[in-house]
């Protein structure tokens, strides 16, 4: 089994937990930065892909934001997708389940929020990384 982690610090958050995954994360990134960090240099081939991201967009880059989250789910093809919803950013939040319905992915809530009501507690954290299988 192959998987990849890709996003923010969510994502990296997982990825300490699933260090049998590959990761290409980074802590205040947003969709945009992560696309011209990452997009065309990286192989997407595994067969479980976790994306988090939305979390550290601006709303005023609503169209960049929703072509680059298209054009990172475009690139990893017919492989199982986790979205990890935003737990604010509502916009971001609906753009995901847009893409996630489009194509048959999966989509999942944070469980047990941190204080700031965007990242995960460690049970939570926990919880993410187990659901990739």
């Amino acid at each position: 089994m192959s998987c990849l982690i890709i996003g923010d610090s969510i994502a990296q958050g997982v990825a300490e937990i699933r260090k049998d995954c590959r990761s290409y994360t980074q802590v205040g990134i947003s969709t945009i930065a992560w696309s011209k960090k990452w997009i065309d240099k990286i192989d997407f081939v595994a067969d479980t892909v976790f994306i988090s991201l939305g979390s550290n967009d601006d709303y005023g880059r609503f169209e960049d934001v929703a072509d680059e989250l298209y054009r990172i789910r475009g690139r990893i093809g017919d492989r199982n997708v986790i979205w990890v919803l935003p737990a604010i950013k509502p916009w971001v939040r609906s753009l995901i389940e847009e893409i996630s319905y489009d194509r048959g992915d999966t989509m999942i809530e944070m469980v047990s929020l941190s204080k700031d009501k965007v990242h995960p507690t460690h049970k939570g954290y926990k919880a993410l990384a187990e659901t990739i299988k």
